[in-house]
């Protein structure tokens, strides 16, 4: 028996993009049932861009990805069901690739691979080696999906769709919660699709919000950060980057030491730290990126780029407990 596919595709803002997309989602090999684009308060031309296809549109005032998603979710009628990006173009076999992994009850969801439109970019290219060497780690084991994009219908109900608090992370934080709900999560490893990246700040920039919202993910909401119920790095412990926090942590702790020392001294521990905190998080791309990516000299750079993203992700965190802290703080002395 035939699976129903429904199509959910959350668009802000996305005139330029949104054609490309559902060109890719109307060609699929395998048929889909439905697709619904959900307009979240467009001010540009994402309306008239979207009558151009013969897809359901949905308007709603701007209130975020999550709130569009679970919009979308409650007017589709199919038992599988992909949360689209307007700025995504979909391999032909992306849905053929998918359905064939939801084979019992107990899978909820699957994560596929995406990979950035090569356009020459420094920060496309690393995205590029990056989903390259995790698409590796995931197809043998050593990464377990956690964020997906596809979703069974009995599933998604079942942990009642997304958190609408959030306005980042929210694909982490539904992964969290089917597996707490004791569903699977599969890697679709054939199941690609291209994505639109900024540039190499932009790539700097999404490090720090990812990290600050995974710790401090439930106060991204218009009351503020007070109203934080689960810090996600205190309650899923194995998911703290203690190799990250670690080695930057013994950067710091040199550069305070070092102060004391003779410059001779300081610049043999500088150099050993720098060189620490790289290999702390790099090894594994050294590894799996020389075979994976074909460009050797742009792998040997990857470490250094990784290095930079680390101490920002690191910031992040930091940055996230300090404002937990005070805010439970401020809770308590307003009780």
């Amino acid at each position: 028996m035939q699976r129903k596919f429904s199509v959910i595709v959350p668009a802000f803002n996305a005139a330029d993009t949104i054609g490309t997309c559902l060109q890719s989602l109307l060609r699929q090999s395998y048929p889909v049932s439905e697709i619904i684009v959900v307009d979240d308060g467009s001010i540009d031309k994402t309306s008239q861009a979207t009558s151009l296809y013969p897809v359901k549109v949905m308007r709603t005032s701007h209130a975020g990805a999550s709130r569009a998603r679970n919009l979308g979710f409650s007017q589709c009628s199919g038992d599988i069901v992909l949360f689209a990006e307007a700025d995504g173009i979909y391999d032909d076999k992306y849905v053929e690739n998918i359905i064939v992994h939801f084979s019992g009850p107990k899978v909820g969801a699957v994560l596929c691979p995406r990979f950035p439109i090569l356009d020459g970019s420094i920060s496309a290219k690393c995205m590029d080696a990056l989903w390259r060497i995790r698409k590796e780690r995931y197809s043998a084991g050593k990464l377990k999906p956690l964020a997906p994009h596809v979703f069974s219908r009995s599933a998604f109900t079942a942990i009642g769709g997304y958190d609408e608090a959030l306005t980042t992370a929210e694909e982490w934080d539904m992964g969290l919660r089917l597996k707490a709900a004791g569903y699977e999560i599969r890697y679709a490893p054939n199941a690609f699709f291209l994505h639109r990246e900024g540039d190499i700040l932009e790539l700097f920039a999404t490090a720090f919000r990812s990290a600050l919202s995974k710790v401090y993910y439930k106060g991204f909401k218009a009351g503020g950060f007070g109203a934080v119920k689960t810090p996600t790095y205190i309650k899923h412990k194995s998911l703290v980057p203690w190799r990250k926090l670690a080695a930057i942590s013994a950067f710091g702790l040199t550069f305070v030491v070092s102060k004391f020392l003779a410059p001779q001294l300081t610049l043999i521990l500088f150099s050993s730290a720098v060189i620490g905190v790289v290999l702390a998080d790099s090894l594994l791309l050294l590894k799996t990126g020389w075979r994976v990516v074909g460009s050797k000299t742009f792998i040997l750079a990857l470490p250094w780029i990784g290095l930079v993203r680390n101490i920002i992700s690191t910031v992040g965190i930091i940055v996230g407990v300090v404002m937990l802290v005070f805010s439970r703080i401020k809770k308590r002395l307003m009780v």
